[in-house]
């Protein structure tokens, strides 16, 4: 897989650092539970949405739809993040993602229909967060987004037609929607139950077949997760 890491870090960096000055003043300093520091790291059980798109022929510009459905996957993932006040907090998240291709690919509406497929998709985002929450007891829900950019990297393979369909990488805007419950275990420590979706915009993976190209696509996924948060 192809790993293009272009200066997004920075860019999230530099986004966490603006909500910060934006959305309120930062509290003072203090080592353990009340640190408004604080890591993150996740693992999760993801559902993809189905991949559609077209193959488009370069000499006449005629597109045949195609679809290929893909199996749950999982995703880990870490953040580093920064409390600014009592309801707010930003971060800076990095997720992986992996999912298999299903046992459907298709021409659609149907027609040719491909045998064995077999491949994968790959996504990996980086994110500048912000969350909006508050805390009842031991319990903390919260609601929020962020934006940033996603490489996903895919290929299919089938044991009829041609062959290979497609393979490659790209790269787009990403962004995502979420909220979650944490539950304090200790003073330092959360465990945290929460839901992503997530979208990572214009994806165009590269034709197998000679004289086509596909089209650009959006990535979208969903994922239940669990992590453990750490203040320090």
């Amino acid at each position: 897989m192809t790993n293009k890491m272009p200066r997004s870090l920075a860019t999230s960096c530099s986004a966490i650092a603006l909500m910060s000055g934006l959305l309120g003043a930062e509290p003072a300093f203090a080592a353990g539970p009340n640190s408004p520091w604080y890591v993150t790291g996740f693992a999760g059980y993801t559902q993809p949405n189905d991949y559609q798109f077209d193959f488009i022929n370069n000499t006449t510009g005629a597109r045949f739809p195609y679809k290929a459905s893909l199996d749950n996957g999982y995703s880990v993932g870490a953040a580093v993040g920064y409390r600014i006040n009592e309801y707010f907090r930003v971060e800076g998240e990095y997720a992986y993602s992996n999912t298999d291709f299903g046992n459907s690919y298709h021409a659609d509406p149907p027609g040719f229909i491909g045998r064995n497929p077999n491949g994968d998709v790959t996504t990996q985002t980086l994110m500048a967060n912000v969350w909006l929450g508050t805390k009842l007891g031991a319990v903390k829900p919260y609601i929020g987004g962020g934006i940033g950019y996603g490489w996903v990297d895919g290929n299919l393979k089938i044991t009829n037609g041609a062959g290979n369909q497609f393979g490659g990488d790209d790269r787009g805007f990403a962004y995502q929607l979420g909220a979650g419950l944490g539950f304090q275990l200790t003073n330092n420590l959360d465990l945290d139950l929460g839901y992503r979706w997530k979208k990572v915009n214009d994806i165009k993976l590269k034709s197998k077949i000679n004289g086509f190209h596909l089209s650009s696509e959006d990535f979208k996924t969903q994922t239940l997760q669990l992590g453990l948060t750490w203040r320090f």
